[in-house]
């Protein structure tokens, strides 16, 4: 099932880029390169590092042992969990638990930890979407600040029940990586953006970013594709943007973080293979 939805997202996509690329009337001259390669080469990394500290968050929350879970096996493994989202099944998610795992986590623990963060992640998202839009609507910006919050204390909560040493630090580990996650997607939306030609503020782009924390959350859409892209498309008007720049926004940063992690995963899965055949360990 998600192989097919897979195959209908991602044409579904593209058809609805092109149609994007047409109401905006972007022309290859109108794209600027600097910001492009800045939301590839510094952004993506960057994101990279944040998922790792985030993972290493989960592991003390979880009760693995921390040593276990370095920063170079802690990238490694989101890099790897970011084309296995790509896959037609849930790769992603069980290779974070199954990193935490091995590291001492129960299995319960580990899934239950997860859940906290990517509530963490979407609350935090949604609050600071909520802050930028109160002034202009009421309406939408108390509605992102109530179901924000409500989303950040019921993931604290859940690492509250699940650490069982130091858990104080786990939550505000997790707390300051979510922030910094959603607010270093919001800057790597405005450069692309930028990038497109299209004027627009980091405000603007804070509202598109709760696309991909969304997306992540609904879970059957792999990697988000097509999901993440409609929700931009939704969301952007809000902001004062048009919906083609929201989705064309996200589908471009959405490729030009693939070109950097898929060949780096390929890269990492083939060295596991040389050096460690038949079996391939995280």
């Amino acid at each position: 099932m998600r192989g097919v939805l897979l195959v209908v997202a991602a044409v579904a996509t593209v058809v609805a880029v092109v149609v994007a690329v047409d109401r905006l009337d972007v022309a290859l001259d109108d794209l600027r390169a600097g910001p492009l390669l800045l939301a590839a080469v510094v952004a993506t990394p960057l994101t990279i590092a944040l998922n790792a500290a985030e993972l290493r968050a989960t592991a003390l929350a979880s009760g693995a042992r921390l040593a276990e879970v370095s920063w170079t096996r802690a990238a490694r493994t989101v890099v790897l969990a970011t084309a296995a989202n790509l896959l037609p099944v849930p790769a992603g998610a069980a290779l974070r638990i199954q990193v935490l795992h091995s590291a001492g986590a129960r299995l319960t623990a580990a899934a239950g930890v997860q859940l906290s963060a990517a509530a963490v992640w979407v609350g935090v998202s949604l609050l600071l979407a909520g802050a930028v839009l109160l002034p202009g609507s009421a309406t939408w910006g108390v509605a992102g600040l109530v179901s924000g919050l409500g989303l950040v204390v019921a993931g604290l909560l859940g690492v509250l029940r699940t650490a069982t040493e130091r858990p104080a630090v786990a939550m505000g580990w997790l707390l300051v990586v979510e922030v910094a996650t959603a607010l270093v997607q919001a800057l790597r939306l405005w450069v692309v953006l930028l990038g497109l030609g299209i004027a627009a503020s980091l405000a603007q782009s804070v509202v598109i970013a709760t696309a991909a924390p969304l997306a992540a959350a609904a879970g059957f859409f792999p990697g988000g594709i097509g999901l993440a892209e409609l929700l931009s498309a939704l969301v952007a008007p809000l902001a004062g943007l048009s919906a083609a720049a929201g989705l064309l926004a996200v589908a471009l940063a959405r490729v030009l973080g693939l070109a950097v992690t898929v060949p780096v995963a390929l890269g990492l899965g083939l060295r596991d293979l040389v050096r460690r055949p038949p079996e391939v360990q995280v």
